[in-house]
């Protein structure tokens, strides 16, 4: 774990974080710059060369250290032709009681923190921070729309309507989270800015999305909006819908990823009989990669290699 501090809410001596100078009790063997609360500023530049070390190598280095649970796996890769690495920030939270609930806010207010209690850790990072997009299954039948920005999560949406987020992306500093919401006549698909709701299909008209994307300061989402009784490939760029299918057989877009500015969206054709046909669009235009043939078959992924 790099640059890793303990966030604390508590109110023993008025303090709801660890001072720097108590960060730096717990990392002293760290030698390098940090940050003003006293947490380690691991270097930009060692961040990007740990992107060339495998999991398995750095997980090796850890374990001989001393470090035997400092690793989570079965991830759902979305982005197979991007590595990852940034610094954590570590939460721990307490149940709400009104009371020192209220403490906590006057103290965080004192400070100058803005918001929720349980975004104040990420107003303190920076470059490098990790974004999952997901679910909470609190009630199996209403999940909640939720993304973590290093480990912290968000809440999209209330228990009242089930909801599910799907993907994220970060562009000029705003999160953009893709997913779907129930709002009483079925799911809709939704995008959130920032935790902002916008509705990208048609009210009443079943929608979902599947898959989020950016190029410049650009977003793409892709899914599917049923058409009259059809489910229609498509994606959306900026919030317009740009349709993939004609309609005469249910499609479904289940991921997408743009290069060169050209738009790739993966997906699949239901031929009926469970037999699905995958395929992928490139600017529109349908390539199939199965016929109807074999067992059904769903494209849920891709890539596109740039070469120099």
């Amino acid at each position: 774990m790099i640059g890793a501090f303990l966030f604390v809410i508590k109110t023993i001596g008025q303090q709801v974080t660890l001072t720097p100078e108590q960060v730096k009790g717990y990392t002293p063997e760290w030698k390098g710059e940090r940050f003003p609360d006293g947490r380690p500023k691991v270097d930009d530049r060692l961040l990007e060369r740990l992107k060339a070390v495998a999991i398995e190598e750095a997980w090796g280095i850890l374990r001989n250290k001393g470090y035997q649970n400092q690793y989570e796996g079965d991830w759902m890769v979305l982005h197979p032709d991007s590595v990852m690495t940034g610094r954590v920030v570590t939460a721990q939270y307490m149940p709400l009681r009104p009371d020192v609930d209220k403490i906590i806010k006057d103290i965080g207010k004192k400070e100058g923190r803005i918001g929720n209690t349980n975004s104040w850790p990420i107003d303190v990072l920076g470059n490098g921070d990790v974004y999952v997009a997901g679910f909470d299954n609190v009630n199996a039948s209403k999940p909640i729309a939720k993304y973590w920005k290093n480990g912290v999560e968000v809440a999209l949406s209330e228990e009242a309507n089930a909801a599910q987020a799907l993907g994220v992306a970060v562009v000029g500093g705003k999160v953009h989270v893709a997913g779907w919401e129930n709002k009483g006549t079925g799911q809709v698909a939704m995008h959130w800015v920032d935790g902002v709701s916008t509705l990208l299909g048609t009210e009443n008209i079943l929608s979902t999305v599947a898959g989020i994307a950016t190029q410049h300061n650009d977003i793409y989402i892709a899914g599917a909006e049923v058409e009259s009784t059809k489910s229609v490939a498509k994606y959306w760029k900026n919030g317009t819908a740009i349709s993939l299918s004609d309609g005469s057989r249910d499609e479904m877009a289940t991921a997408i990823t743009v290069s060169n500015g050209n738009t790739y969206v993966a997906g699949y054709e239901y031929g009926g009989g469970g037999k699905n046909v995958a395929k992928y669009w490139k600017n529109g235009t349908a390539v199939t990669l199965t016929d109807e043939d074999g067992a059904g078959v769903t494209a849920s992924g891709l890539a596109v290699v740039r070469r120099k």
